[in-house]
């Protein structure tokens, strides 16, 4: 079991990163796009990894089209050093438990997973109830990471968000949302041109 943060730098700020590793915390993920924009990333890629913890971006999803917010998702984290873990949806809202979300969801996982990486879905626990079941049949590798405060989540999940005021030693700004479980990890990386790819396929399910 191990523990992590998720972290937006509009609120928090890392001034140490050894100082998060050394207090236990092992994955971090980072806030990389919203929509159609993407967020600063202060460079938290490199200097988390290099602090020992594995690094993940998550994006904010908006009312739009799934694909092209997957796309900005991957390259940002790829661009940022944050493919370590597998790149996640934050699915909330605008969207409410229903149609209109499983179908952005579906599309979402479908499209991180044919770019070759391991999709991640986050939700709290009505989102997900809702949510799940669709994305788990579309791309069955997906990680469920759920948010729930004060019980543990009812879904079944591999993640859980338990808290959104952690304080963390080495983040000098803002409550940190806290989490444990498995850490999420992505794909391992494209093998060289010259060698063999060792990388797992992704299955993506087709209606």
């Amino acid at each position: 079991m191990a523990e992590g943060i998720d972290i937006f730098v509009k609120y928090q700020t890392v001034t140490d990163w050894q100082a998060v590793r050394r207090a236990g915390y092992s994955f971090c993920y980072v806030k990389v796009s919203d929509g159609d924009e993407n967020r600063p990333d202060n460079g938290y890629g490199p200097a988390g990894r290099a602090a020992g913890l594995a690094m993940g971006a998550y994006h904010y999803a908006q009312l739009g089209d799934p694909v092209a917010q997957a796309d900005r998702l991957v390259s940002r984290g790829e661009a940022a050093g944050l493919i370590d873990l597998a790149p996640a949806l934050d699915l909330e809202d605008p969207f409410t438990p229903g149609q209109a979300a499983v179908d952005f969801a579906v599309a979402f996982v479908r499209r991180v997973a044919q770019r070759g990486h391991l999709p991640c879905l986050y939700g709290n626990n009505t989102m997900l109830a809702t949510v799940r079941g669709p994305v788990l049949a579309a791309v069955p590798q997906t990680i469920i990471w759920a948010a729930r405060y004060g019980a543990a989540p009812t879904v079944v999940h591999d993640i859980w968000q338990w808290s959104s005021s952690g304080h963390v030693p080495g983040i000098t700004a803002g409550s940190v949302d806290l989490n444990r479980g498995p850490i999420p990890a992505n794909q391992p990386p494209p093998a060289s041109p010259a060698a063999p790819s060792t990388r797992t396929p992704i299955a993506v399910l087709e209606d």
